[in-house]
C-alpha cells in the first residue's frame, strides 16, 4: 500500500510539473497559481503568490521586509533628580514589514508591461528609537528642545518612534507576467508606496501609548525644517525584481 501510494504520488508531482513547463495559451480565471522571491530597493526581501483574474489582470498577494538594521548615535542630554544634564545613547531600529495586495494590469494579451495598483498594510512604525538612561526616576528623561521624553522609571528607557500609515496605497508599472507563461521567468516593478505624512512620536511612561511630538513642542527654530522637511516625505520609492515559478 505504501508503495502503491508513493508511486500515484510521484506520477501526480511529475504530471503537475511537466503541465507547469507547458506554455499557456490563455491564463482565464483563476486557473493558475505562481509563486515568487526576490528583493528590492525599500522593499527588501519579498515572497508572493500570484494568480490570473483575466487574460489582462492578475493578482498578487504577499510579504515583504527589510532585514533588521540598527544604528548607535550618543550626545542626547537628559536630566537627572538633580536637575543635573547627563548624555546617553539612542538606538535607533528600521522596521518595514508589510503585506501587500496588488493588481497587475497588462494592456494586451501578450504584453510583459504592466501598470500596478494595490496596497501595503502592515507596519507604522517606520523607525524606533530607545536611549537607556541610567538611575533615571519618574518624572526624568531626554531633553529636546523645549520638549522633555518620559522615560520608564522600571527600565530607564525613552522610547519614541517615526509613524506612517499602516494602510499605503500603491500605484506602479513593470516588465514581465507573475504568472510566468512557461515555467520560470523574471519580473521587475517600480513604483511608489503613499505612506502619508511622517510624524515623530513618544511613548506615554504612564499610558504606554505613542502621542504627537511636533515642532512647537520642540520650541527651537533648528527643528523647525527637520519638521517641514519631514512632513513633505509622503511617498517611499520601490524597485523590486522576482523570480516566479508557476505551480500549475
Amino acid at each position: 500500500m505504501k508503495k502503491l501510494f508513493a508511486l500515484v504520488a510521484t506520477t501526480l508531482i511529475a504530471t503537475s510539473w511537466l503541465k507547469a513547463g507547458e506554455p499557456i495559451e490563455n491564463y482565464g480565471i483563476f486557473k493558475h497559481v505562481s509563486i515568487g522571491a526576490g528583493f528590492g530597493i525599500l522593499d527588501g526581501i519579498g515572497f508572493e503568490a500570484a494568480t490570473p483574474i483575466t487574460d489582462f489582470v492578475q493578482l498578487r498577494l504577499g510579504y515583504s521586509f527589510l532585514p533588521e538594521i540598527k544604528y548607535t548615535a550618543d550626545g542626547f542630554e537628559y536630566k537627572d533628580h538633580q536637575d543635573v544634564q547627563k548624555e546617553a545613547e539612542a538606538d535607533f531600529k528600521l522596521n518595514m514589514k508589510d503585506f501587500k495586495l496588488l493588481f497587475d494590469i497588462y494592456p494586451a494579451r501578450r504584453s510583459a508591461f504592466h501598470f500596478t495598483v494595490g496596497a501595503y498594510i502592515g507596519q507604522d512604525k517606520l523607525l524606533t528609537a530607545e536611549a537607556k538612561v541610567p538611575d533615571i526616576k519618574a518624572g526624568e528623561g531626554l531633553i529636546i528642545g523645549d520638549y522633555t521624553l518620559g522615560a520608564d522609571s522600571e527600565d530607564g528607557i525613552v522610547r519614541a518612534a517615526i509613524k506612517v500609515n499602516k494602510f499605503k496605497p500603491y500605484v506602479g508599472f513593470g516588465f514581465g507576467h507573475h504568472v510566468p507563461r512557461k515555467r520560470v521567468n523574471c519580473s521587475f516593478d517600480m513604483g511608489v508606496q503613499f505612506w502619508g505624512n511622517p510624524g515623530v512620536y513618544g511613548r506615554d511612561v504612564d499610558t504606554q501609548e505613542y502621542h504627537k511630538i511636533t515642532k512647537e513642542d520642540i520650541g527651537e527654530e533648528s527643528a523647525d525644517e527637520y519638521f517641514d522637511t519631514m512632513s513633505k516625505i509622503t511617498v517611499c520609492p520601490v524597485i523590486s525584481f522576482r523570480i516566479n515559478g508557476r505551480i500549475f
